[in-house]
């Protein structure tokens, strides 16, 4: 009879142990399930605006001041392995900005970009890439810490993510292109999209011509010309002569031209496939800006200004550069010998872009008047010089 009270207490201590493993399971299953903590950013990061900046997330091996860094951008879901290419086609610095579209695209993309490094040279040689998201997503710029088993989720959640007609609407692009250049090391910047491909030796090339012509005239672009490739032809133009093959069988346009007529156009097109190699490495100088439509792509001192972050998504974002270096009093040279080329011949607007479009009317609107307003205050002298803006 003296042993009858351990049994109960015995059973009370097994009790108590199940019970604190049931509430151990039960609250791994709804970390699992709900919200993540919060950790400090495991890379240099700043608040630009409203949204967190995580800086140097990869970094290059190297860093070359006399180079010409590709300054570029992209949202996380559209982020894939063109971008290993588009590097070693460059052969030369990029600066990359990934804009995340939700938080959880965070830690699949930082794993991407690791990855990358790991497995190409030319990545590891010339890629540095930033992390762009909205201060809304997280308070003081922390990251989300995810439990190694949702590790699969969060990847996926990168790959599949279907964006919005407001999530691409709300795309940063001359916020993410300004990010990339302040965390750029090269003295020339050349301002590019997502699969932007070059012609071979255009970096080195055009390195030369800007040291030397830049030098004479800082104001000056080093405009060059756009094309786009038909997706069924596999070997991809290396020089003008590929390329003059490709165009004369309309396997190769101007860019947008059957899309968008006019914004790419340069002058002197058969002149510029015929000419031979110039000494200077120069079709024409002193060029100047004469249409409000037009977006010459070109290779620039970092100095210039930068884009203007209240232009929306899809609506002159890109062009108001080109409007303002105008009032900034720089002139246009174009290049000879050297060109892009994007794959796929693009024939019309889809619905997609015209809904986007349409959302940012508005915005648009408001930030031409304000730009307006800018430049003639800013640049009082050159305000009959330009072509007036307008969408």
């Amino acid at each position: 009879m003296k042993n009858l009270p351990a049994v109960p207490r015995s059973s009370f201590f097994c009790l108590y142990l199940l019970a604190f493993f049931i509430l151990i399971v039960e609250y791994r299953r709804y970390t699992q399930e709900t919200s993540y903590s919060n950790v400090p950013a495991p890379f240099p990061s700043m608040l630009y605006h409203n949204y967190c900046v995580h800086y140097d997330v990869i970094e290059p091996m190297f860093t070359d001041f006399d180079r010409i860094a590709q300054i570029l951008h992209v949202s996380a879901d559209v982020l894939d392995r063109r971008i290993v290419q588009q590097v070693a086609n460059w052969n030369g610095p990029v600066s990359l900005t990934v804009v995340l579209r939700t938080i959880n695209q965070y830690h699949c993309t930082i794993e991407f970009l690791k990855k990358i490094r790991q497995e190409s040279l030319d990545v590891a040689h010339y890629l540095r890439a930033h992390i762009v998201f909205e201060k809304a997503f997280s308070s003081n710029c922390t990251v989300p810490s995810i439990l190694p088993s949702l590790g699969s989720s969060s990847a996926s959640e990168c790959e599949n993510h279907k964006a919005t007609i407001d999530q691409i609407a709300h795309y940063p692009a001359n916020l993410a292109r300004n990010v990339a250049r302040i965390f750029s090391s090269s003295k020339y910047i050349i301002i590019t999209d997502y699969e932007h491909l070059f012609s071979e030796g255009f970096e080195v090339k055009v390195r030369s011509i800007a040291s030397r012509r830049l030098a004479e005239r800082s104001q000056t672009i080093l405009a060059y010309r756009i094309f786009e490739i038909d997706k069924k032809i596999s070997k991809l133009p290396r020089n003008k002569s590929d390329l003059h093959k490709l165009f004369k069988s309309q396997h190769a346009v101007v860019f947008h031209s059957r899309y968008y007529p006019g914004a790419h156009d340069i002058t002197g097109l058969e002149e510029w496939f015929s000419k031979n190699k110039t000494t200077d490495g120069l079709f024409a100088k002193d060029q100047k800006y004469d249409r409000s439509n037009w977006e010459p792509q070109f290779v620039s001192h970092s100095r210039i200004p930068f884009h203007d972050e209240r232009f929306p998504f899809q609506l002159r974002d890109n062009t108001v550069l080109r409007w303002e270096l105008c009032r900034a009093n720089y002139t246009i040279d174009i290049l000879d010998d050297v060109f892009m080329f994007h794959r796929g011949i693009k024939l019309q607007k889809n619905m997609e872009s015209l809904r986007i479009q349409m959302q940012n009317t508005a915005i648009f609107n408001e930030a031409l008047k304000a730009f307006k307003e800018r430049m003639d205050k800013e640049y009082r002298e050159t305000k009959h010089r330009c072509p007036t803006p307008e969408r």
